[in-house]
């Protein structure tokens, strides 16, 4: 690979690119068609827009929310507002009609105290109603010419907020020197120069969007499919004939794409996947089964198992930490499952329960990875404790960061443990809980039960553990049934729930207090599609609506 250009900033990068390439940025949408747009004009439309900004009274603080979907006024929109001297803050392009949507954004904006939102001509006036004080523009406002005092952005180059598991956002702030070394550090990992294709769904306001369709592509200088997320939950088979109609080479998804594909994928004549060298699998916990499932679904039309690439990441690390090399296989370790939730990793053996952990990949250049204990001393290889990294692209404003002697690194708030220079993620340090003596982790115990039943929706179970000033401590799980499954009788949705309780006995050691049934899309996701566990239990103590049986070990079953 050539020797990599030092940039000073997006701008920068832009600008060079848009002068030196011929990438090209495509918006698919199933509704209203493509729209291909250059760098160069990119660069020309949010000059213009920035001009337009410059004419309003400068904000009190420096930020705009971005808010639009994955279309080309997404691209112009971020790269104005760094045009016009302000930050720019990817916000949800969520319909405004719903109160869960509303409150996220307005608890963004007052977060950063921003003035100004940028947004599309649709969402104009829902914005202005929502948001009567901001400042609310359009590129449809920009200014047919350019004027001369367009500024340099500052040192941070954008605000990320998290999803977040908990439905609070949480505010990342990324500077020009953390996305420049992710950028550069992707380049390298993924093997990315001006021939590679990326083609992705992911919403460009969450981390994995915005760097991976919209970003990586314009420093790489390279072509970027972008499709609407909507499409993709509608359609799923919409990503993989856009993976084979512009010969993607890469792509990046969480887990639930691969195995929503793997699931509802049918097989289609003229499909191509020869051509993908990258299937980044990340933001989530990945799953052995799901890729093994996605190869055995495509693999007829030329899709390859080494082309998964499972990867660690998160928006304080701008995106990426750690990720399995180009063309090499996945592998995992079937753990023995009582030693995991000790702390320890020894080898499953026959007839004892075991758990199957993915190995994330070894660090990215110029990153450093170690698991720790409360005390912040690093432990020994296999030995779970709290991942703490550091690097040049990992974001260290307002983080609680550690040192000790020579060494030093930011707490991710996940677990997990090393073997061999590799990094195994168990989960999330806020999912652990404890029952009856014993400590879990929720989203390895989700995956046994969501695998009791196939009438189960792969990927959409919770469990946790609720208590209330009435009742004691109760275990427990809340699972969606496919949509097929939603009439059946209800001697069919006790024997559903008969069979989570006696995996969770047999294969966990768990006593399941309460088990509901629901229908598909009830419980509450994050925009990037992982499950909101913490929202979850607050709507069951709330009262979960629609639920299609629940059964209770106290009284039995009841519909």
């Amino acid at each position: 690979m050539p020797r990599q250009r030092r940039f000073r900033d997006l701008l920068d990068v832009l600008e060079h690119q848009a002068s030196s390439s011929n990438s090209k940025l495509q918006f698919i949408s199933l509704d209203q068609g493509s729209h291909v747009v250059d760098l160069a004009s990119i660069v020309v439309q949010a000059q213009r827009l920035a001009s337009t900004m410059l004419s309003f009274q400068p904000p009190l603080e420096p930020y705009a929310i971005v808010i639009a979907p994955n279309r080309v006024e997404f691209a112009i929109a971020f790269f104005a507002v760094l045009y016009s001297g302000l930050v720019p803050v990817p916000g949800p392009s969520l319909p405004l009609s719903h109160p869960a949507h509303r409150s996220r954004l307005l608890k963004i904006a007052e977060d950063c105290n921003a003035e100004v939102v940028i947004t599309v001509d649709e969402m104009r006036q829902g914005l202005i109603d929502l948001m009567p004080r901001a400042l609310v523009l359009t590129p449809s406002d920009s200014l047919l010419t350019c004027k001369d005092d367009n500024r340099r952005p500052a040192d941070v180059a954008f605000l990320q907020y998290t999803s977040g598991s908990t439905g609070t956002p949480k505010r990342i702030t990324v500077r020009s020197c953390n996305v420049l070394a992710q950028l550069g550090q992707a380049a390298t990992a993924y093997r990315e120069d001006q021939r590679s294709v990326s083609v992705n769904w992911v919403p460009l306001y969450h981390d994995m969007g915005l760097v991976t369709s919209l970003l990586r592509p314009v420093y790489g200088g390279y072509d970027s499919v972008i499709l609407e997320p909507y499409d993709f939950i509608r359609e799923p088979m919409s990503w993989i004939r856009a993976l084979s109609r512009f010969r993607g080479t890469h792509t990046s998804s969480p887990n639930f794409g691969y195995q929503l594909c793997a699931t509802k994928g049918v097989s289609e004549s003229g499909l191509d996947l020869r051509s993908l060298i990258v299937a980044r699998n990340a933001g989530e916990m990945v799953r052995m089964d799901t890729m093994r499932n996605f190869t055995e679904r495509f693999g007829p039309v030329g899709f390859r198992f080494e082309a998964f690439s499972p990867s660690y990441g998160l928006a304080e690390a701008t995106l990426t930490v750690t990720t399995v090399p180009v063309a090499v296989a996945p592998k995992a370790i079937e753990a023995d499952a009582s030693a995991l939730r000790e702390g320890f990793v020894r080898p499953g053996i026959e007839g004892a329960s075991v758990t199957s952990v993915v190995s994330c990949g070894n660090p990215l250049p110029r990153t450093s990875v170690a698991i720790v204990d409360q005390a912040d001393r690093a432990v020994g290889e296999r030995v779970v404790g709290d991942i703490s990294i550091a690097g040049p692209q990992v974001s260290s404003v307002g983080a609680y960061v550690w040192s000790r002697g020579t060494r030093s690194g930011r707490r991710t708030g996940d677990h997990g443990f090393m073997l061999d220079g590799e990094l195994y993620v168990v989960g999330r340090a806020s999912e652990r809980f404890s029952s009856r003596g014993e400590t879990f982790y929720a989203s390895v115990t989700e995956k046994v039960l969501a695998s009791a039943d196939p009438r189960l929706r792969p990927g959409r179970l919770v469990i946790f553990v609720h208590a209330s000033d009435r009742t004691q401590p109760e275990l427990v799980v809340l699972a969606e049934i496919r949509r097929d499954a939603e009439q059946q009788l209800p001697v069919d949705l006790h024997y559903i729930c008969a069979r989570i309780v006696a995996r969770a006995a047999a294969d966990i050691g768990l006593r399941a207090d309460v088990v509901q049934l629901l229908a598909q899309g009830v419980l509450p996701v994050t925009t990037s599609g992982k499950l909101q566990r913490a929202r979850a239990a607050q709507a069951f103590a709330d009262g979960i609506r629609p639920v299609l049986f629940t059964w209770r070990r106290s009284t039995g079953a009841s519909s």
